[in-house]
């Protein structure tokens, strides 16, 4: 760059924070922004609501240079941490966003912590998300929406039969990556897996050939990661070899998700692909059905000094036993309730809390909790907390040899904090596991 066309223009941006975009759409000039963190007794327009803390905000004109002629047009996109009911479950963090439009469809990027609290961590580090963007391009306004932790619905199918790159994927778990333009998925434990989600087995199976480098075993498991393995390669190679499957056992339907399970760490997956089962093409069927249908369920627990409140989001797909960590706190802590579950007055279904696994620098402590919850109520819907009663030193959970006891806390406004006490010694635990079981769920 060499020099500017005009004079800089300033835009008068209420409770501008950061992330500033300027978007050309038909005509019309978006500028959007990030809003602060700032209380909002101050605004005095009675036209357009004040924008909720740290939400994106934008602005509109056809002449940028003028700087009288932007028009602020309010809030489009809330916090990550909020909805238009309140606290939305996820954490609340600075945001930047981007509009884009993909075959008829407006699509808004964002931030949110989601990965990061899905995999227990603590240091603030943002990823990417996609959600819809509900633009009217007619008269430039946009109606505040929320982030979602599905985000988007796949609008094409994958070929199967193409062949597919090993860091292809819509999630995965103790999956790494080889350097280069072209990496490999590389695992990192036993049990590793891959989630290739949506893929057209028009014409069947009867063969899984993989580029791979390590030793071990990869088994191929269609829309379940505890299913049965419909095939599986083994290998050994000290260098990238193409392994062919030497069964492959029938199955029904076209639409299915794949899941790739690694039998141990250090296994390189360079590329896949099958190989047609049938010259007949199934019936197609719609890329929804492979959409699995849940309901969620949040739990929220306190913690203080320092922190964090942890919390923990349950993708409830059906009836049967879960089991979900919750964001990570401080080390020393002070513990003053378990976790309660968000209130849902028309819920039928029933939440038992079998046990709670505390993480310590030593691993995980199992302990026995029993407890059943009910999310229709909102005295019935919570875990033990510090307003209860128990006496100082009583156990909550567990036994005296390893068990939460009620303790005392530094905190003047409740009874006492919990602490993990096992043969008698106070031992530092950063998250709680819940493991769970549901009963009487009725998806819509």
């Amino acid at each position: 760059m060499l020099s500017f066309d005009s004079e800089f223009v300033s835009i008068d941006a209420p409770y501008f924070n950061e992330a500033s975009e300027l978007n050309y759409i038909d005509g019309t000039y978006y500028y959007t922004y990030c809003n602060d963190w700032q209380n909002r007794s101050n605004w005095d327009r009675k036209d357009i609501p004040a924008p909720p803390t740290c939400s994106m905000a934008y602005m509109t004109t056809k002449t940028p240079l003028d700087a009288d002629s932007w028009e602020y047009r309010g809030a489009y996109f809330y916090n990550a941490g909020q909805n238009a009911d309140g606290e939305s479950g996820m954490r609340w963090a600075n945001n930047h966003t981007h509009f884009c439009e993909y075959q008829g469809t407006n699509y808004i990027v964002h931030h949110t912590l989601l990965l990061e609290e899905l995999s227990g961590g603590t240091a603030g580090f943002r990823s990417i998300m996609v959600d819809y963007l509900p633009m009217n391009a007619a008269d430039g306004e946009i109606p505040i929406t929320a982030a979602t932790r599905h985000g988007v619905s796949q609008i094409k199918l994958l070929d199967p039969y193409a062949k597919n790159s090993g860091a292809v994927m819509f999630t995965s778990a103790d999956i790494g990556y080889t350097d280069g333009n072209d990496p490999a998925a590389k695992s990192k434990a036993d049990g590793a897996w891959i989630y290739v989600k949506g893929a057209d087995f028009g014409y069947g199976a009867s063969a899984f050939t993989a580029d791979v480098k390590g030793k071990g075993r990869i088994e191929v498991r269609l829309d379940s990661i505890s299913g049965k393995a419909v095939s599986f390669i083994e290998f050994d190679n000290a260098d990238y070899a193409k392994v062919r499957s030497a069964k492959f056992s029938q199955f029904d339907g076209r639409n299915h998700n794949i899941y790739l399970v690694f039998s141990g760490a250090d296994i390189e997956l360079r590329s896949w692909q099958f190989t047609k089962g049938s010259e007949k093409l199934r019936p197609e069927e719609k890329i929804s059905d492979t959409k699995i249908k849940y309901k969620n369920l949040v739990l929220t627990a306190q913690a203080v000094n320092p922190g964090p409140s942890p919390s923990a989001v349950v993708e409830m797909s059906g009836d049967g036993e879960y089991s979900v960590k919750s964001t990570s706190f401080e080390k020393g802590s002070e513990l003053l309730n378990f976790g309660f579950i968000n209130v849902d007055p028309d819920a039928k279904y029933k939440v038992h809390v079998k046990s709670i696994g505390l993480e310590t620098e030593n691993g995980i402590v199992e302990v026995p909790v029993n407890a059943d919850l009910d999310p229709s109520s909102e005295s019935a819907n919570g875990l033990a907390n510090g307003w209860m009663g128990a006496k100082i030193g009583s156990v909550v959970y567990g036994t005296k040899k390893c068990g939460i006891v009620a303790a005392k806390t530094t905190v003047d406004w409740i009874g006492y904090r919990f602490a993990l006490v096992i043969n008698g010694k106070e031992v530092p635990f950063t998250s709680i596991t819940y493991n769970l079981e549901i009963s009487n769920l009725i998806l819509d």
